[in-house]
Formats: structure tokens, sequence, C-alpha cells
């Protein structure tokens, strides 16, 4: 090991060496030229190669120069307490620093940051942001040599002039009109903890965003200004002064592509590509947008709902439409407003992305889905009363349009109208924490709190609505699971690709088989007469499958369905979102929007549009897996001394010895999706009798 750390010193040294020979100073006013990034929309559909128009823009550089002398003293020492209080009093780069290096090239880890200003400013200026031994290397000898060449106020200004502050800002002169509304002479010690604070993490740090974290770290740089004797002791009891609101400077042709810009954003610094880079690094980003569908999710929303949204201005509509199988996102409308309108309203919330909304009927599927991986065949049947008391007093009723008791339903029909009262035992029946388990493996992500209550089968809870499509889409690609992603590939100044959003995990979550049945179950929702998603048939007989949803009060309305080419949902709430934002009151579903209505419509209208020119599919027929639970009683024979039995026999109840699983409990009612009165069974039930016992087996072939 000493040997290796010694070999390791002896050629980092002779490293630099050789680096330091051939390294030369570019003057300042060669820093490397900062550009615009370029989002383009994905190739046309039918074609994987190229790219298609371009989508937007990111990055109009905001930068102005300013000499140092015309940077407040109160900034400038600001600065120095957040980045390097030793710049004045010691050489251009850090000795910590270069062990460090030294260590994680022998350990074999990621290289760390902690550089002084001097090596800061090297770095941002002629250096790439890539973490490697040879970029540092660089960066040192650029350090030492920028020391030798410029006095640390030369330096100083230099690195105020180049560094990124947040928001666009590029220098400390535009960093104080974007968070302050002032100029760089002006900023006082308060002013300019909060901006020097930002270097570190500028989009994360920002107060606006982050209030807690930013004031965390603006006490921390007060902090060492009084240390340091460049701000009085009593700053450090003070509390940061609030920013002004971060102004969007964008140039974008519509909400949805700002909306979709945004996306490109969170999904490119969610896999290590920085803010810096997107906002000024020339890049070239192509999406997995197909610029006609995307055209057809803003005709079917704005069509249907053009009247809905004149008298309900506070209407917010999502819609995500993906590839099944592979993720790539082909669609996406993230709201009708993005910043404010006219009246003074304000949006920046995405309706796919960013919102949660109560999943009502649609999280159904996922019952369902854990059902048949229990064994249970789409032919068992079950009691569908008008209401049920479940243990715990949890009462569950139907829709008020079901007439009555509904009498035995298989889930086939059970799933066609939403029955609630067959789906919220059956959940518990299953046991609900199967239910949960079957919900992270189709898409809802682990910091979506699932509630382990009855309820959860009514969609009580709140999911981001791009996972509901993720979940549909597992299904149309017969149980194959891969990640959403909305861009296909980044390319850098230099053409090379440092991102690609197909590398993603691409897996089977659930048995072909058991898609196969779901979707067969789904698709009933469509064609049966009575089905609750009627309204979304699609154009010429094209099989689909979905499923409506409808939270209690009308909170949120929903349909989610797809092809085997697309799945898709859409998702409709109001304002916030709340107990008190109902869908009533809205033109073309004045009662309430139930998800068989306006959400069906849209769908319909964007699926007919997005599937036209492409050929008719058909899905797998289904394989009718597991065992068949007949819970229907057999009616009792009229006894005739011709007919009766002349022997006694043995009478037992074969659901008694085999029992059933459980789940938990929890509080409310749930409203289910029917849209027209069902025909009660020849056969119901005593709406007294007690909870549904276990069911007997029977042959699933016969």
């Amino acid at each position: 090991m000493l040997a290796g750390v010694f070999s390791s010193v002896l050629l980092f040294v002779a490293g630099i060496a050789v680096v330091y020979a051939a390294t030369q100073v570019p003057l300042p006013g060669e820093v490397k030229t900062d550009q615009t990034s370029i989002i383009f929309y994905g190739p046309p559909a039918g074609s994987n190669q190229g790219t298609g128009d371009e989508l937007a823009r990111i990055g109009t550089v905001n930068r102005t120069d300013v000499p140092l002398a015309q940077v407040s003293k109160e900034m400038q020492h600001a600065v120095l307490a957040a980045e390097d209080k030793n710049f004045y009093h010691e050489p251009g780069i850090s000795p910590k620093g270069i062990a460090r290096a030294i260590y994680v090239n022998v350990s074999g880890g990621e290289l760390q940051g902690g550089s002084t200003i001097t090596q800061q400013y090297a770095k941002n200026a002629y250096l790439t942001q890539e973490r490697t031994f040879t970029r540092k290397m660089r960066e040192i000898v650029l350090a030492v040599k920028l020391d030798q060449k410029y006095s640390k106020d030369q330096i100083l200004g230099f690195y105020l002039n180049t560094i990124y502050f947040g928001r666009g800002a590029y220098g400390i002169e535009a960093a104080a009109k974007a968070y302050f509304n002032t100029t760089a002479a002006d900023l006082t010690a308060q002013q300019g903890a909060v901006i020097a604070g930002l270097i570190r993490s500028p989009n994360y740090l920002d107060p606006a965003k982050n209030p807690g974290p930013a004031a965390s770290r603006w006490h921390d740089v007060v902090a060492t200004m009084a240390a340091e004797g460049w701000a009085p002791p009593s700053i450090t009891s003070e509390q940061p002064p609030p920013v002004i609101p971060k102004a969007d400077n964008a140039t974008t042709s519509s909400a949805q592509v700002a909306y979709i810009r945004d996306e490109v954003k969170r999904e490119l610094m969610a896999n290590g590509i920085t803010e810096d880079q997107i906002n000024r690094g020339g890049l070239r980003i192509t999406t997995t947008i197909d610029k006609g569908r995307q055209m057809a999710a803003f005709n079917a929303v704005s069509g249907v709902l053009s009247t809905a949204y004149a008298a309900v201005p506070d209407l917010r509509t999502g819609l995500s439409a993906v590839e099944p199988g592979t993720g790539r996102i082909l669609a996406w409308y993230g709201g009708s407003l993005y910043g404010k309108d006219a009246q003074g309203r304000e949006q920046y919330e995405d309706n796919v992305s960013r919102a949660q909304v109560q999943s009502a009927s649609t999280f159904k599927t996922i019952t369902l889905v854990t059902a048949l991986q229990k064994n249970i065949n789409l032919k068992s049947t079950f009691a569908a009363p008008a209401k049920i008391t479940l243990p715990g007093n949890y009462i569950v009723n139907n829709d008020e349009s079901d007439a009555g008791d509904l009498g035995y339903k298989d889930l086939i029909k059970a799933t066609a109208g939403s029955i609630n009262t067959v789906y919220v035992p059956l959940g518990q029946d299953i046991g609900v924490k199967n239910v949960i388990a079957t919900a992270r493996l189709l898409g809802i992500r682990d910091s979506t709190a699932l509630e382990q209550v009855a309820g959860i089968t009514l969609g009580k809870d709140n999911v981001y609505p791009i996972d509901m499509t993720t979940v549909y889409s597992v299904l149309a690609s017969k149980g194959v699971q891969a990640k959403p992603h909305m861009v296909e590939k980044v390319q850098d100044g230099s053409g090379q690709v440092i991102y690609s959003g197909a590398d993603q995990n691409v897996k089977q979550v659930i048995p072909a088989s058991v898609a196969r049945d779901a979707t067969y179950a789904l698709q009933s929702v469509i064609t049966d007469p009575t089905g609750t998603g009627h309204r979304a048939a699609l154009a010429g007989g094209r099989e689909a499958a979905g499923k409506t949803g409808t939270s209690s009060d009308f909170r949120s309305a929903w349909f989610c369905g797809y092809t085997k080419e697309i799945a898709s949902c859409v998702d409709m709430f109001r304002g916030k979102g709340e107990n008190k934002d109902t869908l009533k009151g809205i033109p073309g579903a004045t009662d309430g929007v139930y998800g068989g209505t306006l959400p069906a419509k849209v769908w319909k209208a964007f699926m007919d549009a997005a599937l036209q020119g492409v050929p008719k599919s058909k899905f797998d027929p289904p394989a009718f897996g597991g065992l068949v639970q007949d819970n229907e009683p057999a009616p009792t024979p009229t006894m005739t001394p011709s007919t009766a039995p002349s022997t006694g026999g043995v009478d037992f109840n074969l659901g008694d010895l085999l029992g059933g699983g459980n789940g938990g409990n929890g509080g409310g009612n749930g409203n289910g999706d029917g849209q027209q009165p069902q025909q009660p069974g020849a056969n119901r039930p005593n709406p007294n009798r007690s909870p549904r016992p276990a069911g007997i087996f029977v042959d699933p072939f016969k």
C-alpha cells in the first residue's frame, strides 16, 4: 500500500510537471464563449434517426462584467467567507485539496470539491466540469500560473464576473439584479451573504425554492464574516433578507413548451448534468416527444375543454403518453397556463409530474393485478351489494347511479362497472400490503405515501399522474416496466453524447399472463355498453383497454388507457386539489365530472389522432389464469318426494376450510364510476347478510 501511495505521488508530481510545461494561461478575454442549449423534438414517427424540429432554447446568457471597484466590499467579503477565507494570504492552490486528489486517485473514488477561488475560476473559465484526475491536474497548474501572473484583486474580479449564481445569472452584477433588483456596488453584507451562499448549489439554495437550506447556508456565511471581522457580531442574530421572485425570461411559444422545457431540465439534473451546463453549455438535447402526437395532445385538451376552461379558469388538466416497453414519453400536456395570465392567475406546477392527485378508481387496476397474481381467476364471482360494512365499521357504497343491489359479478363485470363493493373487500381479502407491493412494482414511486387501509383500492392517496401512466404502460407491454424518460440523448458542444435517456432499466415486473388477463378485464370498461368508459371507444373499433377514476366529492377525475402502441392518462382537478376544490358546475358535466365523461373524451380525442395511420393491433387473448372462486350461493332446490334423496349426507362449506387473506381497514367512503344504471343479477344477496365468505374453487376451464 505504501509503495502504491509513493508511486502515485511520483506519478502525480511528474504529471503536474508535464502539464505545467505545456499549459499556457489564456487571457481573460479568451474565456470560453457561453452557448445556448437547444431542445429538439424527437425523430418523426416511424423513424429512430436524427432529430425533429427545434422545440425550445435554454439559457440566454445574463451577464454584465463590472470591475472589482464596482462590487461592494461587503459582497467581496461574503464571497471570501463562503468560498475561500484565506484567499489573500495563501497561494492559489489548496494543499489539502491536492492531497485529497492524490488519495482519491489511489482509492479509485470520485474527485470532490473544496477548491480555492483561483482553482474555481480556472475550472469555470477554461476547463470542463468533468470530474477526472487529468482535469484536476490542469486546474492546479492553471491556478498556480494565474496566481503568478495576476494580482489577487484581479483574480477575484475575474471570478466574480464568471461564476454562476442561479436564475440564469452569470457574474455578480446579474446576480444582484436577479435576487435584489440592485447593483453589485450597492449590495449589503446581508444581501451579499445570500448571493455568496448560492455558489455551492445555485439551484437548490435559491431562497425562493428552498428557504430552509438557504437560511442555514446564510447563517454559516455570516458567522464566518463576523469571525473574520468583516461584519459586526450582531449580524449572526439577524435573519436573511427576502429575495425578489424569480423572473421567467424564457422565450417559449406556449405553456406546453415551457412545461416540457422544465421537465427536460429536471431529468438532466437528476442524471448529473448541472444547471450551469444546461444554461450555457451549448447542449443539443433530443427529446422523445413526437411533434405530431404533442399537437394531438394539445388539440384534444383544448378541443374538448375549451368551454369548460372559459367558465372555470382554475380547471387543471394533465395528459401524458408513453411508448410501452421503452418508457419514451411521446406527448406531454403539463397545463393550460404557465406563468401569469392577464387576470393575475399564476401557475407553474406541472399537472403531470409535479402535482399529486387522488388516483380514484384508476387504482382498482392495481388491486386487479394483485388479485390475478394471487391466483384468482377473472371468472370468479363476488357479491355486489349497494352498500357493505367491513370490519372496523368501514362502510363502502357504490356510486349513486348504480341501481341498488347488483347481485353477483365476476371480475370482468366488476371492472367494467367499477363496483366498489366488489373491489374494496377483494383488496382486503388479498391483503392491502400486497396491493401496495404491486403498486410499487408497476411504477408508483417509493416516496408516494400509500396508507395501509381498505380505501387504498378506491384511490384515496395522492399520486403523480406520470406514475399512473407507467402503471398502464406495464400492462400494455405484457408486464414489462420501463422508466419514463423525455430525453433521448444529449450532445455537448463537441458533439459527444453525454447522456442517453434510453439507458433505463427495463424489466419484467409481472407475468405476461397476468397482464393479458388484466387487459381483457380493462377492455370491458370500454366495450361493455354499461362500462364506465364506453365513451372512450376508439374510432374504427380499434382495440383499447382502460379505466375511469372519480374520487369522492369529485376532487379528481381520470381516464387511463392503452393500446399496444401507446399508454396514456388524463387527469383533471381544480385549483390546488384540496377538499374545497371540486369538479362541479363544469360545462359538459354540470353535476360533477366523472372519469367516464370529460377525461374519457379527451383521452379518446388524443388517442384517435395519435394513432392515425397506425395499423390496428389486437391484444393477446386472455390466459384466464388462476382458480375460479364461485361465491354465489347455489339456489335451494324445491324438494319433492320423487327427487328427494333417500339418504342423508354431510353438508360443509369448503370456503370455511380454505379461508382468505386479510388487509387493513381505513375510514371514508369512495365513489365508483358507473355512468348508467346496471341491471341487478338474477340471484341477489340479502342486503343484511354478512360480508361474503371465501369462495369455492371450481374448474376455470369449464
